[in-house]
């Protein structure tokens, strides 16, 4: 059977009594012998036990065109949903289908995404594959991302078309809904096995999987007719099919639920603890959210857990470049390390008495609601999506007074001229945002002495194209649907580089040439004692507070590390070095 998904024909069934015969005969045209490949038996569907069907049905289920049509009504959803999905009905001996991504839904036309993962890579993607083999491709400097083909990407466009989707997977999740509702208890088992021989709990974990609050707003429509069915459904015994396991993910709509409750409950403290009389939750996202994983979570405890495969499902490895062997942690402290920066990721403070926007104009303005309730929702996110591991972190504080200024930590990743540094910048939030871009500024400077790389200019000036302070194409600009997360991961893996000569625009034409591997390789050479002197020792003499305990614990745990690879750095004075080696003997062990 074939249907054409162009013919999308949205159908609002609210009502099953009231369908026109015209409706079903355009139905069945359109899916032919999806709702026609049996007849339905009332006896197997259960209605012949029913008493009634409430006040809005016949009194006779078994003699009326009500109840077939009810179960071809949820069949037809349920098709539509695979189409919006773009997965087929699985025969119930063929599970192992592909899960359905909201990243795969039809977006603009472009032929490059334009936002890095949360979990990109440390190592600087410096040229894409392209056809030509001239350097034309190579990243646009600035720092931007993308490459030549980027500048047909429309992000408003792309925003439209999700929360198109969103509208429309809504309008098919709340029919089922409505279909469900005038179910009988006796036909609860039919319907079930309807359900589950569908891709609706992929589909429903899907939309409740997201990344991010941010994420959830995106598809906030599909996500609220996604948490009514789950309520429905958890309040039905032998359709509750929240502990189902899908495999391949091995993600049951508990789990993914969980999750999203987590997210939810995270925003909801950042929004009550901040001082500003302005914080709310503006269109209720988190209140609706919490409200319906009560509702399910409570009444379907976890080992409820239904057929299926118990794969976990796997988280994919960050894509970064081979580390030097003898940079690597063993097991034992790469566990450790990691497991204290995770717990380090993200961190309310009660202030920041010196911060490098304090004294701006636009930072005496008192916070307004919509700038708040959107820090909220991006920043509890960032507890469980910062890239921490022994390669490389990055690490976040928020002032709890004003949620706008906010403070970061990264330690750039091995094979860097930057590597196991500490690198501090400050960020603000103005009132328009996410109208406008946060601002940024690097703190380690050495006082206003070093220009680190040619993003990062001695007066602290962060040069890069999604925050406004380097043109770039359209594709690499600011906009409304970027986030701060997209901010700190671009500084991480596209400015703290093994080869930063070649962020110079203009420079990366001669990447690859000899003459261009000297320069890049004296470049190095040069910021070597610098990056020991600002970002390891004094980090270690001099640490911000707020990052005291991290920074610490990164030095002690890898001081054998960073004591091969500044002996392995040419051309360092041995008095840097010394002094470095001094600070990493004095070091106590952290209290775990």
């Amino acid at each position: 059977m074939t249907v054409a998904p162009a013919r999308s024909r949205k159908l609002h069934l609210r009502s099953p009594w009231r369908v026109a015969m015209a409706d079903m005969e355009v139905v069945e045209r359109d899916l032919g012998d999806f709702v026609e490949d049996d007849d339905v038996d009332l006896d197997d569907a259960g209605w012949d036990d029913a008493d009634d069907g409430g006040d809005a049905a016949p009194d006779a289920w078994e003699t009326t065109p009500g109840a077939p049509r009810i179960i071809k009504t949820i069949k037809l959803v349920l098709y539509r949903v695979v189409i919006l999905t773009g997965r087929m009905p699985r025969h119930p001996d063929n599970r192992q289908q592909q899960q359905p991504s909201l990243e795969a839904i039809p977006v603009a036309k472009t032929t490059t995404n334009p936002e890095p993962s949360s979990s990109s890579s440390s190592s600087h993607p410096r040229k894409r594959p392209h056809d030509g083999g001239d350097a034309s491709s190579a990243w646009a400097k600035g720092t931007g991302y993308g490459d030549r083909h980027s500048k047909d990407f429309d992000v408003n466009e792309t925003i439209r078309t999700k929360k198109a989707f969103s509208d429309e997977l809504a309008g098919e999740l709340g029919t089922l809904c409505d279909q469900v509702e005038l179910c009988p208890p006796a036909s609860f088992a039919f319907i079930a096995n309807l359900l589950t021989e569908s891709n609706i709990v992929v589909a429903v974990t899907t939309i409740l999987d997201v990344d991010s609050m941010l994420e959830a707003e995106m598809y906030y429509s599909a996500l609220l007719a996604a948490l009514r069915l789950c309520t429905i459904l958890s309040s039905r015994d032998e359709m509750n099919l929240i502990g189902y396991l899908e495999p391949p993910s091995g993600l049951s709509i508990y789990g993914a639920l969980a999750g999203l409750k987590q997210k939810a409950e995270d925003a909801h403290l950042l929004i009550q603890s901040t001082s500003s009389s302005q914080a709310d939750d503006g269109n209720g996202i988190v209140e609706n959210i919490l409200a319906a994983a009560h509702a399910t979570l409570d009444v379907c405890p976890v080992d409820a857990q239904r057929d299926g495969s118990t794969l976990k499902a796997e988280t994919p490895a960050q894509a970064t470049a081979a580390p030097t062997a003898s940079y690597l942690l063993d097991d034992e402290a790469a566990a450790q390390y990691e497991t204290f920066m995770e717990a380090q990721r993200f961190q309310l403070v009660d202030d920041f008495p010196q911060h490098l926007f304090k004294d701006s104009k636009e930072a005496k303005e008192a916070p307004s609601a919509p700038v708040v309730r959107r820090l909220a929702h991006e920043l509890a996110t960032l507890r469980r999506s910062l890239p921490v591991n022994q390669e490389s972190c990055v690490l976040v504080r928020s002032s709890q007074m004003d949620m706008r200024f906010a403070r970061v930590l990264i330690f750039p990743a091995s094979g860097t001229p930057y590597s196991n540094g500490a690198f501090v910048f400050d960020v603000f939030f103005p009132n328009a945002y996410p109208m406008k871009p946060p601002r940024m500024l690097l703190r380690t400077t050495g006082g206003g002495t070093v220009r680190f790389n040619p993003n990062l200019y001695n007066c602290g000036k962060v040069c890069l194209s999604l925050l406004g302070t380097w043109e770039g194409r359209a594709a690499e600009r600011w906009s409304a649907a970027s986030s701060f997360l997209q901010v700190v991961v671009s500084v991480q893996a596209l400015i703290f580089i093994p080869k930063p000569y070649f962020n110079e625009p203009g420079f990366e034409e001669s990447q690859g040439s000899r003459q261009g591997e000297q320069a890049s390789n004296e470049y190095n050479r040069n910021l070597y004692p610098s990056t020991i002197r600002w970002a390891m020792t004094d980090a270690l003499a001099n640490p911000y507070a707020e990052f005291a305990d991290a920074v610490r614990a990164h030095f002690y745990l890898k001081r054998g590390i960073v004591k091969r690879q500044v002996a392995e750095w040419p051309s360092v004075p041995a008095r840097i070095v010394k002094a470095l080696v001094e600070q990493l003997d004095r070091l106590t062990e952290p209290a775990w």
